[in-house]
């Protein structure tokens, strides 16, 4: 396959990715040919805005930080009348505001748009002498679009225009027809909606449902046409499916009527989209293809749009994401586009690239197969899965029985990605679907600290206020929490998933001083009293070993291990399951390995969600709480007070003469270890395994769908002994009790 980068002239690095991390570029072409445009960047832990005018060849002839001293984060630029404007979201003080600012030979005054405690996604458009610019806020838990129009100096009218409580990422569009045009996704309760409403003769109109399909929908892009408005937007739908969709608005006797089309499917781990039109109607079209490259497509307004040319190589070392693109009406094209480092040895930061080319040189090319391209990583787990829950009223006798008396049983998924990171979906959509779909009872977000690049400190702060307004008793437990990713230039330690206890904490990344390597990672996480739980610990992928090192041990912190995901089992040397992708694993690093090494760790499952599938591949985990509170499952997590399954709600009780499971308990030499199990499955019964120092060391009878019995281990030698259970259904489903600790002295 040939990409167009392969013979482009001009393809130049704007920012030094030694010394900073930039994301988020933005562009526009000025009427006097030169660029403007703008990126988030981190340096020294703090994030900024810059802007710039470019040539056309992409040299930067000038530029400027327009940001405030409080943390900036995801500028849009737009240009009206010549003047360049920039506005982006900041947090400072707990708080978020929405700021604009006008860029050019000298810089303006900042303007405060909004405050609140979420502002975010900004998309502006112009009516030819006032900006129109529309957010997602989010207040009290409750996220609504809200739109004003600015005359440059203040803004001249607010309103709220979303009628649901989650509504997210609006495109604005003024379209030639006098009618401002905007979209945004909405969460019905099952699943996200494209939902577009008109705003014309001075009123709102009513909202229409745009999107047609049950994937999905989300992070709309929306352009003027002489007619009204083109709106594209991704769906991300099960196992690993993204559609791109296009549609062209008109308003029709005062009502929206929409002209929708899927545009490409795929299976990819990482979307978004980007949309351009110039003056005499040439439309522009970036879509992200996970992260191995993006595609451009193009159209004259109202036409079909083209097929799809890969801008980029297809090489293990290269993640270009994000692009912006502007087209001039002469149709050459200008792109701006984040490039991170693959998977492996490689940088961390990123920075910002530019390259341009004209409408004919993308002509000609067609790389349609590139999107039926599907790697391991997007490749689904074949067939599906029961997920099936005990009945509340029989899970409640079931722990009477017991003796958990005051307790419950809540079942979470606390491992998967966002778009933040390297995932399908959004943030809000990682929280909604864990409530919608498998519906669980608790989920933690955990997005790479450094893949594909840094998080950086606004991105932290829109993550723990995201993980805050989701956190809501009753609905939906949430841990601010993140993946500490130690895959980086100069070491391989495995991964860690860090949990806070409360909605505060901070980021300390593994190409930071404090949390380059796991001892550091620990001593940092101390002073908050956090958790760190290794995953996928004897993972190999096909760049570099993820598997922990398990030299690296703190029992204050490391206090649990995650025995199963959507990559394979990782309790022991040789086991596999149907329900995972059974990759590649090295040996020494299972989690038979660490207890070998008298490690107490308890047992924790997850997804590793990267496509928005958290609690329905993989695993999950079951925690023991008195009522479910962020405080109550961390404790639950960190006393070890929980097991792992599959998937399943398998109940399961296992104790050690009368100590629950996470335990340490003494006896004396020649005494027993005296085992109460009682299994209670979602299916029926075909194995049930007593562990004890890594070996089965009894297995009864079963029949059914349950299992109780007492067994004990006589004449106990000196030293110290664990015993954990196995379960098996005939599904293969499967659970894994924490184990109880004896120490025979």
């Amino acid at each position: 396959m040939a990409y167009l980068t392969d013979f482009m002239e001009w393809i130049t690095e704007l920012t030094d990715i030694e010394t900073t991390s930039c994301q988020y570029p933005d562009l526009a072409v000025l009427p006097d040919g030169r660029l403007a445009a703008c990126w988030q960047r981190y340096h020294n832990k703090h994030d900024d805005i810059v802007a710039a005018f470019l040539s056309r060849k992409g040299e930067i002839l000038s530029q400027a930080v327009v940001s405030g001293e409080g943390q900036a984060f995801r500028p849009r630029l737009y240009v009206l009348n010549g003047t360049v404007w920039i506005i982006w979201s900041e947090s400072a003080a707990g708080n978020w505001k929405l700021l604009a600012r006008a860029f050019g030979e000298e810089l303006g005054e900042p303007i405060l748009l909004s405050r609140s405690s979420g502002a975010f996604y900004p998309s502006v458009t112009d009516d030819g002498q006032n900006l129109y610019v529309a957010w997602c806020e989010q207040q009290h838990g409750d996220s609504h679009i809200c739109c004003l129009r600015f005359d440059g100096s203040a803004a001249a009218e607010t309103w709220r225009v979303s009628s649901s409580e989650q509504a997210y990422r609006p495109a604005v569009a003024f379209g030639g027809d006098g009618v401002l045009y905007l979209a945004y996704d909405v969460f019905d309760g099952s699943q996200y909606l494209q939902v577009a409403r008109a705003y014309a003769g001075g009123a709102w109109g009513e909202e229409a449902v745009i999107s047609n399909a049950p994937d999905w929908a989300s992070d709309a892009t929306a352009v003027a046409t002489d007619s009204g408005a083109t709106v594209v937007w991704h769906g991300v739908g099960p196992k690993g499916e993204t559609n791109y969709y296009t549609c062209d608005l008109t308003l029709v006797g005062g009502r929206i009527a929409a002209d929708c089309r899927q545009l490409s499917h795929m299976r990819v781990w990482f979307a978004s989209a980007s949309l351009c039109r110039n003056r005499k109607g040439t439309q522009l079209l970036a879509q992200a293809l996970s992260m191995r490259c993006f595609l451009m497509r193009w159209r004259q307004e109202d036409g079909s749009w083209s097929v799809p040319v890969a801008m980029v190589r297809d090489e293990a070392s290269n993640c270009p994401i994000r692009p912006r693109t502007c087209v001039d009406e002469e149709d050459n094209i200008f792109i701006l586009y984040q490039h991170s480092a693959g998977n492996g040895h490689q940088e961390r930061y990123s920075s910002i690239k530019f390259l341009s080319a004209t409408l004919a040189e993308l002509q000609g090319h067609d790389d349609s197969d590139i999107e039926k391209v599907i790697d391991n990583f997007t490749k689904p787990i074949p067939g599906d899965k029961a997920l099936d829950r005990i009945d509340e009223g029989e899970k409640r006798r079931w722990l009477d029985e017991n003796g958990y008396l005051g307790l419950d049983l809540k079942f979470g998924d606390i491992h998967g990605q966002s778009g933040m990171s390297d995932a399908s979906g959004q943030i809000d959509q990682y929280y909604n679907y864990a409530k919608a779909v498998p519906k669980l009872d608790f989920t933690a977000l955990t997005d790479h600290d450094m893949f594909p690049d840094v998080i950086t400190e606004s991105e932290w702060e829109y993550m723990r206020t995201s993980a805050n307004e989701f956190n809501k008793d009753g609905e939906l437990t949430t841990l601010l929490a993140y993946e500490w990713t130690s895959n980086e230039l100069h070491y391989d330690f495995g991964h860690k998933n860090v949990y806070y206890r409360t909605g505060e904490g901070e980021l300390f990344r593994a190409c930071d001083p404090e949390g380059m390597t796991p001892d550091r990672l620990f001593a940092s996480i101390k002073k908050y009293g956090a958790l760190c739980i290794p995953h996928h610990p004897a993972a190999i992928w096909s760049a570099v070993s993820a598997a922990t090192d398990w030299a690296f041990h703190d029992p204050e912190v490391q206090r649990a291990v995650e025995i199963f995901s959507r990559h394979a089992p990782f309790e022991k040397d040789g086991t596999e399951s149907i329900y995972t992708k059974n990759n590649p694993r090295q040996k020494g690093k299972y989690v038979q390995d660490a207890l070998a090494r008298g490690y107490r760790l308890g047992f924790t499952a997850g997804s590793d969600s990267h496509q928005l599938e958290h609690g329905v591949e993989g695993g999950i985990v079951a925690a023991f709480v008195p009522g479910l509170t962020r405080e109550t499952l961390f404790d639950a997590i960190y006393n070890r007070f929980t097991y792992a399954t599959t998937g399943a709600g398998i109940l399961l009780s296992c104790k050690v003469n009368g100590a629950r499971m996470g335990s340490e308990i003494t006896a004396l030499p020649g005494g027993k270890a005296t085992l109460e199990v009682d299994v209670l499955g979602t299916g029926e019964l075909e194995r049930v395994e007593v562990v004890k120092d890594n070996g089965e060391v009894y297995t009864p009878a079963v029949s059914g769908n349950r299992c109780r019995f007492t067994w004990a281990d006589e004449d106990l030698t000196s030293g110290t002994h664990f015993y954990y259970l196995r379960v098996t259904q005939k599904d293969q489903h499967q659970a894994w009790s924490s184990p109880i600790w004896v120490d025979v002295q």
